[in-house]
This record gives C-alpha cells, sequence and structure tokens, in this order.
C-alpha cells in the first residue's frame, strides 16, 4: 500500500537542479517524425534570451488544443479539472509555471516531493502519476546542452494537472458525495481553484487548500501509525473460540496482550518473560479501552463482539481512516464561533464553542430504511409544545391496530383527524363517526395531526427547526430508554436528542431562559415559537473513524453501509474485507 519510493524523489529533485544550473540552447522541432535530423531542428537560442512572448505564444496554443484524457486522470471530476487547468493558464498570464527553461524550478521539486508522501492524506501517489512524471523530467532534462521547448510546454502542462488534481483533491474530495445516495448532501465549497492558485508559490498553494482543522491533522497522525503497523506485518488475529472473564487462567492470554499493544489499549511493558497467562486487571482495562473506543459495551469481557472489532485487519482500518479524511476534506473550512455537530455511526451531538466541545448527548437517528440525511444546516427557532404531522406510514403501522380496540384512543392521545383537502386543520372530523373496523390503511382520505397537552405521552415537546428539503429537525425523544442502547438507529429520519432542555438552553443563550422556563414551555397546551437571536450552524456528519479531544482514535460501525460504496469510489475494492 504505501509509496516505498518517496525518499528517491527527494534525492531526485536535489540531483536535477544541482546538475541543470549550465546554460542550454533551446530547440524547436519543425519537421516531420518521418523525416528526422538536422533540417527540422530550429535553434531559437540561449534559454535566458528567449523572449517571454515566444513562451506565452507557443503556451496558448498548446492549452487551446491539448485533449482533457491526455492530462486529466481523474475519473470523477475530469470536466471540472480540465476547465481549472485552462483557467490556471490563463490566470498565470500563460507562464510556465514549473520550469525556467533550462532546468525545472524549486516549486517543480516541491510538488513531486510532495505528490510522493500524498499517502499521508489518505491519497494515493499513483493518480498523479507521479512515477511518469519524474521519467519525463529525466527525458526532457537529460540533454547536456538542449532542451526542446515543445517538450518543456508539455511537461509543463502535465505538471500543472497533477497539481490541480492534488488541491482539488485535498479542497473538494476524490469522489463526488452525491454518487453516495439521495441522503448525502454535498457541501458547496468554492469551484474556481485556479483564480486563487495562479501567481502564488506552490507551498502557498497547498497551504490554501489543505484542510486545516485540528481533527484533520490528528486523524492524519494516526494514519501514519497504522501505515507503520502494516508495514511491519499487522498485528495478531485472536481465536474465535477464545472466551475470557476476569481473572481467568488462559494459555492464549499473551496473544490478547499483543494484539492490544499494537493498538496502545494496552501499555504494560511485554518484555522478555513478562508476559502473563492471567486475564488480570492491567488486561481487562486494556480490553475495556479498546471496547469503549469502539463503542462497544465496556464489560471487560472478551465476548463475540469484541474479538470480531479486535480481528478486523490493519487494512480495512487504514482503509476506513483514509475514508473518514475523505469526509473531512468535505466540512466547510471553518465551521463557525458556535455550532452542533451530529455524528450519526456515533450517536452523539456535541455542543461546541470556539471549537471547545462544551456538551456531549446521546442522540437516536433514522433507522437504515429511513436515513438520517448527512448535511449541513442552520437552526432558525425552537418550538415548545409543537403540533405534529403523523406520517401515514406510522400511523398505518403504530396506531391503526390500537384505534380499532379503542376508538377513544385518539382523543385520549391528542390525536386529530383531518379531511386531506383541509390543509390549515380548521374542521376535524368527529372520529365517532369513522367504521374503523374496515379501514385497512388511511391514505388520501385522512390526515391525522397529533396537538400539544400537558399529560402527553408522545414523543415531541420541544422541535429545534432548521428548514430544509429534506424536512430533517432535532427534537425530544419519544422514549428516554432508547437512549440506554449502544446502537440507536430507530427513528423516521428525524434525530431526538438526550438532554432537549440543556440544547434549548444553549441555543437561546439568554439568561431569560433558563431550564425551569424551558419545561414549562414545553407542556404547553399550544404551540410556542422562539426565534433564535443567531442562527446556529448545524452538521449532520458520517464519521467511522476520528481522533476524540483526548487524542484517542475511535472506531464505530458503518450504519447505512457508505464506507463500503466510498471504498468502492475511491478504487479500494481490492481490499478483501469489502468481500465480507
Amino acid at each position: 500500500m504505501r509509496s516505498h519510493w518517496a525518499g528517491f524523489i527527494v534525492l531526485f529533485g536535489w540531483v536535477l537542479l544541482s546538475a541543470s544550473c549550465t546554460q542550454k540552447v533551446v530547440v524547436l522541432e519543425t519537421g516531420n517524425d518521418q523525416d528526422p535530423g538536422p533540417s527540422n531542428v530550429e535553434k531559437l537560442g540561449d534559454s535566458k534570451s528567449i523572449p517571454a512572448e515566444l513562451i506565452q505564444q507557443y503556451l496558448v496554443t498548446s492549452i487551446d488544443t491539448i485533449k482533457a484524457g491526455n492530462y486529466i486522470h481523474d475519473i470523477h471530476f475530469k470536466k471540472e479539472l480540465f476547465k481549472e487547468l485552462k483557467q490556471f493558464y490563463r490566470f498565470n498570464h500563460y507562464k510556465l509555471a514549473w520550469s525556467a527553461l533550462n532546468a525545472p524550478n524549486s516549486d517543480a521539486k516541491l510538488l513531486l516531493n510532495e505528490l510522493s508522501l500524498s499517502e499521508e492524506h489518505g491519497l494515493f501517489p499513483s493518480d498523479y502519476k507521479v512515477a511518469e512524471l519524474v521519467d519525463r523530467v529525466n527525458e526532457v532534462y537529460d540533454h547536456s546542452s538542449e532542451v526542446e521547448i515543445v517538450e518543456v510546454i508539455h511537461l509543463d502542462i502535465l505538471l500543472s494537472a497533477a497539481y490541480l488534481t492534488y488541491a482539488w483533491h485535498l479542497y473538494h474530495g476524490q469522489v463526488n458525495t452525491r454518487d453516495l445516495g439521495e441522503y448525502w448532501h454535498a457541501h458547496k465549497k468554492r469551484i474556481e481553484l485556479s483564480t486563487y492558485l495562479a501567481g502564488k508559490s506552490f507551498k502557498e498553494g497547498i497551504e490554501m487548500v489543505a484542510p486545516s482543522s485540528q481533527a484533520y491533522a490528528n486523524l492524519r497522525k494516526k494514519l501514519a501509525t497504522y501505515l507503520s503497523i502494516a508495514d511491519e506485518g499487522g498485528w495478531p488475529l485472536i481465536p474465535d473460540t477464545l472466551n475470557l472473564y476476569p481473572g481467568e487462567y488462559h494459555e492464549m492470554v499473551y496473544l490478547l496482550q499483543e494484539r492490544l499493544s499494537y493498538s496502545n489499549d494496552y501499555k504494560k511493558s511485554l518484555g522478555p518473560g513478562q508476559s502473563s497467562s492471567t486475564y488480570d486487571a492491567p488486561l481487562q482495562e486494556a480490553v475495556k479501552f479498546f471496547q469503549k473506543r469502539h463503542g462497544i459495551t465496556p464489560d471487560g469481557i472478551l465476548n463475540k463482539e469484541t474479538i470480531t472489532a479486535l480481528n478486523v485487519p490493519i487494512e480495512k482500518r487504514i482503509d476506513q481512516v483514509m475514508i473518514n479524511l475523505e469526509r473531512m476534506r468535505w466540512m466547510p473550512q471553518t465551521l463557525g464561533g458556535k455550532y452542533l455537530m451530529v455524528n450519526i455511526p456515533d450517536f452523539t451531538l456535541k455542543l461546541y464553542k470556539k471549537e471547545k466541545e462544551l456538551e456531549t448527548m446521546k442522540v437516536i437517528v433514522g433507522k437504515k430504511a429511513n436515513p438520517t440525511p448527512v448535511l449541513n444546516d442552520q437552526v432558525e427557532y425552537i418550538t415548545f409544545s409543537p403540533t405534529w404531522s403523523v406520517s401515514d406510514n406510522m400511523f398505518n403501522r403504530n396506531v391503526l391496530p390500537k384505534v380499532k380496540k379503542d376508538p377513544e384512543y385518539l382523543n385520549k392521545l391528542g390525536y386529530r383527524l383531518y379531511a386531506r383537502s383541509d390543509v390549515q386543520g380548521e374542521n376535524p372530523l368527529d372520529i365517532r363517526t369513522i367504521q374503523w373496523k374496515n379501514i385497512e390503511i388511511i391514505n388520501h382520505d385522512f390526515r391525522v395531526v397529533h396537538h400539544p397537552g400537558p399529560n402527553d405521552k408522545m414523543r415531541g415537546q420541544v422541535k429545534f427547526a432548521m428548514p430544509n428539503s429534506e424536512n430533517l429537525f432535532l427534537c425530544d425523544g419519544s422514549t428516554s430508554s432508547l437512549f440506554d442502547f449502544s446502537f440507536r438507529a430507530f427513528n423516521y429520519s428525524s434525530i431526538s436528542v438526550e438532554k432537549p432542555g440543556l440544547l434549548a438552553k444553549y441555543l437561546l443563550d439568554d439568561r431569560k431562559w433558563d431550564i425551569r422556563r424551558i419545561k414549562e414551555s414545553m407542556s404547553y397546551a399550544a404551540p410556542t415559537s422562539v426565534m433564535l437571536k443567531q442562527k446556529i450552524p448545524v452538521y449532520i456528519t458520517y464519521l467511522t473513524a476520528w481522533v476524540d479531544d483526548e487524542g484517542v482514535i475511535q472506531f464505530r460501525q458503518d450504519v447505512y453501509d457508505y464506507d463500503t460504496k466510498q471504498a468502492e469510489l475511491m478504487r479500494l475494492e481490492e481490499h478483501s474485507w469489502l468481500e465480507e
């Protein structure tokens, strides 16, 4: 997986630049390939004496006639990158970006070195044809006394195409979010990178486009660690039949110690003769630590679920980190001073202020059949004791069977029935006049609304509204016991929060709205809406690997199978874990 020739490029850059300082004559081929010889070569003169206008002329002609497929190798953004390439030279006034004619400039060396180390970002050097570029540079500049101007220009365009592709991947990502399906919405970033990359040094350009968040930097460090483990052959596997309880003796305990040492969960030294065959307290704590950072109940019991997580191949964990680095590249460059972040696979909502985590609370998200959309939005207002429209599917499945047994069930729990045409809800129907036993489903005849009330047993006593096309919102939970489960994908796409009162206080940020007043408002008999003084950004994310505030890498289940789909888009499909 790793690129073992990166060091060669660094050395190559120094040798090439130091060996190419002698003055060269620039030549131009004027004949055809079938008539080679002195007659088809025109010497234009010393490289320092070539007019800039002539270079511009050849560049303009070349850029106008090149074919995208010869320069752009990205399969997802070929059209966009080809446009960027042409714009790059136009904004750069059709000057050579990587050459001084007689030798590649220092930025060319930096570019090749950076591309060879792109694996540090979870990218692939082969995507930028680094080996071919190195060979091409050698071919163009290996003449002792002359250099072909057309070859220099062709090389310059190749290097620019690789640079823009790399910059695009750092800024926009390698794959298009819409390819993950209808529930994954892209955040629109500035499209034309060339407008602010042209005319800047390579270092300046990369600093502008590369993600600058601490979360991204932390995950990159963990990628380097996991790549090193893979280079050493990976970690050992634990037998599926091993089932340990605290204090038990087993001859395979040393294997568990070794496995947990690789992932830095077990920090006790394992020198010669220091391993134990007893599942002792330090090893139990290491297992609990491992379980916690994998979203498993941290009971210290080596059960099947824990062994399965322990035996995930290092290659899969590396891919998982690469997949999530890509997702972080899809995020905005800045998140705001005050914001909320929901991580669907972690089933949590976190409150942030100036990038400092203030509070974490559990959430319940959409089930796999009704996934919570991944998007960026803003909370605009809070409605206490809201009125809720009940979907036909929810009514037919959960409510109708109870109504058939007891028609008064609707009145008892605050439901109102309206004709589908009564959009304003002005004339509720008399439920006693409806022959419920004859109704199998409600479809186009009725519309069901659930009204608030002080003794309301249903969910929805507060709604955190962020108007969007997906009708996604945050609300309180219907059954508090559901928050006790470690896996919490039970909803119909909406997000239920564990501590709605605390969230409301954070969003309102007003001394007038203390917890007492918020709880009173949640039990009103009529809806009450409060506009926020400032709209608060909400990021609904899908991270299955990240580094927490303590510097510990976390892994979670792929709830909606997005990891598998994204791995295929990123061409990771050759890895065996995708076939499981």
